[in-house]
C-alpha cells in the first residue's frame, strides 16, 4: 500500500511551515529585546 498526499495536504503543510517560521521569527525578536533590557538593567550596556 502506497500513501499519497493530496494537493490540499501539501498546501496545508506549506501553510504550517510558513506559520511556524513567522512565529519563530517573532519569538526571536522578542527574545532579543528582552535580553537587551535585561543586560541594560544589570549594567552591562552603557
Amino acid at each position: 500500500m502506497r500513501l499519497q498526499a493530496t494537493e490540499d495536504d501539501v498546501y496545508h503543510l506549506m501553510d504550517l511551515k510558513e506559520q511556524y517560521f513567522i512565529m519563530t521569527a517573532i519569538c526571536s525578536v522578542a527574545e532579543g529585546i528582552s535580553a537587551y533590557f535585561f543586560m541594560q538593567r544589570s549594567g552591562r550596556i552603557a
